[in-house]
């Protein structure tokens, strides 16, 4: 398999493993589920439709967003806002569960939880929810990776039983710390770009890692 297809793979696959293991198709599959946990004095189904409707506005935002500023900052701003929403989610509950936060306060304190769903809902579909879709369509590939959807959401309920709810969502948080620096480091910009220049940046690279190398290997002798 020649490296300027493989690389590129390794990359949207990589990215892929992220989108499922930072938790969000788990959240929208067991989203009532979660809503009702989190003690959201308002209707389950009135919250998902409610969530509905914010991703709506983020895929539209997504399409004028992604034209100007490209897919690579709208990955980065998209995997920070996820973890900060995850782990401050995690942190209100692991507050709750040591009894840090009266049972008065968490009633007052009921919008904390909606608007970091809510966030973080509008912010993965900004960037780390459509866009490893878009790159695998970008560069050829199939449509994803459908197995590791099946994988979280079969996880999900042990983890729960295993982690409690503060320790998923710390989990998944962390998982989107890693996500978004696995895009800064590794993942270059696509938008506007052929398969064939994406793939000519990747074989560019490695002859200029492999000439850097012959230099150092000549100075040494």
């Amino acid at each position: 398999m020649k490296k300027s297809f493989f690389k590129p793979f390794f990359l949207v696959i990589t990215y892929f493993f992220f989108q499922q293991f930072t938790g969000i198709f788990v959240i929208m599959f067991y989203a009532i589920d979660i809503v009702q946990g989190a003690k959201i004095e308002l209707d389950a189904y009135i919250t998902i439709v409610l969530i509905a409707t914010v991703r709506l506005v983020a895929m539209l935002l997504l399409s004028y967003s992604s034209k100007h500023y490209g897919r690579r900052p709208l990955s980065i701003v998209s995997g920070t806002g996820m973890s900060i929403c995850m782990l401050t989610l995690g942190s209100y509950i692991l507050c709750i569960k040591q009894g840090l936060i009266s049972e008065e306060l968490e009633k007052k304190l009921t919008l904390i939880p909606l608007s970091l769903l809510i966030l973080y809902f509008f912010i993965s579909t900004m960037g780390f929810y459509p866009i490893p879709f878009a790159l695998s369509s970008n560069l050829g590939f199939g449509a994803g990776c459908n197995f590791l959807f099946f994988i979280t959401v079969k996880l999900y309920p042990t983890m729960m039983e295993s982690m409690n709810a503060y320790g998923v969502f710390f989990f998944y948080g962390g998982m989107a710390v890693v996500g978004t620096i696995f895009v800064i480091i590794f993942l270059p910009e696509t938008r506007g770009k052929t398969l064939e220049e994406i793939q000519e940046y990747f074989v560019k690279k490695e002859s200029t890692k492999e000439e850097h190398e012959k230099i150092v290997e000549k100075n040494a002798l």
